[in-house]
């Protein structure tokens, strides 16, 4: 046999057994958790057309797409990104809905990114929609849901760092930057070259006040003082002092909903996707290297389909919260267990009898016919490797 047969594409990989069971639960309890803030459920498929993710639709970079043709030319995507299929599902279902509309999914996205070396190209994600808010009680809102959701499943150590795009988009516009300069401050702080953009700013022209906001840039972690501070420096300009007075009053939500010990201000945050267009977060925990969720405001993706209103969401993603638990030494309970039932041909009727009967009180039970070859041990053994929970033997 081709041993090629045997084996997953790069970037994708056989989930069963235990850990299937336990990524099962884990689904269970983010979701549970996002019905308890009033959201609905909603599948989008895995297909959509490109021209939902393309970049005119200011969504996603193409060139990161499994992309192909349908049997009538039409270009197909499989979903990368949840978002803009959420955004076409609402300016289609609900175009003249004017209150607020909160949606919850869970399922698979696929990136074909070649530096993807190692990591997962499928991934399961869990996520939420606050559709129709503008509001800061909005955020706050989707961000205290983050935190009960990753506290549902056993999580207690994390951390929220939050940004906003027009901070950075402010300081550009304002500092009246070329495109070299441009992309070149936007590499360093992407790679957090916190050292290297300190050095660059100071090549640049700049007033101290623009100086200051630009300092902002240079840390991991802004606490709500030094945020003060940085608000004084922005009275010029803005966008940033939107930005500024955006996240202090976020802050002052998220100690009513106590869980701003939770939370820290990273005015360096750009995200990958470009629809983006306020607060944005990402979420981190030891052991998992990359965020365990991720999100932001995007009050112009949905008009472009044809509803203009405002957005909020995030997307937690679960292979990444399994990996954070497993190094963590944390324990999630499978979502069910079986018992395996073993009879032996002459008792057929009765194994049959037992079996229905115990399914319909609620139990999961196997049944096999015993093999003469195989002694209790071998079957003891295949329950211990199948995560089979008791045996009985008629």
């Amino acid at each position: 046999m081709n041993n090629r047969l045997l084996h997953t594409p790069d970037g994708v990989r056989d989930i069963y057994n235990s850990e299937c069971r336990k990524i099962m639960k884990l689904s269970e309890k983010i979701h549970n958790q996002l019905i308890k803030y009033g959201c609905s459920d909603i599948k989008t498929p895995t297909l959509e057309f490109f021209n939902v993710y393309d970049s005119q639709n200011n969504a996603f970079d193409c060139r990161n797409m499994y992309k192909f043709f349908d049997k009538d030319g039409e270009i197909l995507v499989l979903r990368p990104d949840y978002t803009p299929a959420i955004a076409r599902c609402v300016a289609k279902y609900y175009k003249d809905e004017t209150l607020p509309l909160r949606f919850c999914y869970e399922g698979n996205t696929f990136i074909n990114q070649s530096d993807y070396q190692g990591r997962l190209k499928e991934t399961t994600q869990c996520g939420a929609e606050y559709i129709g808010d503008s509001s800061s009680f909005a955020d706050a809102e989707m961000l205290a849901l983050v935190v009960d959701s990753l506290k549902s499943v056993g999580l207690d150590e994390f951390q929220l760092s939050i940004g906003h795009a027009l901070y950075y988009e402010g300081l550009v516009k304002a500092a009246s930057l070329s495109l070299n300069q441009e992309e070149e401050i936007k590499s360093l702080i992407v790679n957090k070259n916190f050292l290297g953009l300190e050095k660059f700013i100071k090549t640049l022209d700049l007033e101290n006040d623009l100086l200051a906001l630009f300092e902002g840039f240079n840390t991991f972690s802004v606490d709500i003082d030094k945020l003060n501070e940085l608000e004084k420096y922005a009275q010029k300009y803005d966008r940033v002092l939107f930005a500024i007075q955006n996240l202090q009053e976020l802050y002052k939500l998220l100690k009513l909903y106590k869980i701003d010990e939770y939370v820290s201000f990273e005015l360096g945050m750009i995200s990958i996707h470009n629809y983006y267009t306020g607060m944005i977060f990402s979420g981190y925990t030891y052991g998992s290297g990359e965020p365990i969720v991720k999100g932001g405001r995007y009050d112009k993706l949905i008009s472009r389909f044809g509803k203009d209103t405002p957005a909020i969401g995030f997307t937690i993603v679960v292979d990444q919260v399994m990996d954070a638990l497993k190094n963590q030494s944390k324990q999630l309970e499978e979502s069910y267990s079986t018992e395996l039932l073993v009879f032996s041909e002459d008792r057929i009727e009765e194994a049959i009898n037992i079996a229905s009967k115990l399914r319909k009180d609620g139990k999961n039970i196997q049944t096999l016919m015993k093999n003469s070859n195989l002694s209790k041990e071998d079957y003891y053994e295949y329950a211990k490797k199948m995560n089979i929970s008791r045996v009985e033997f008629l």
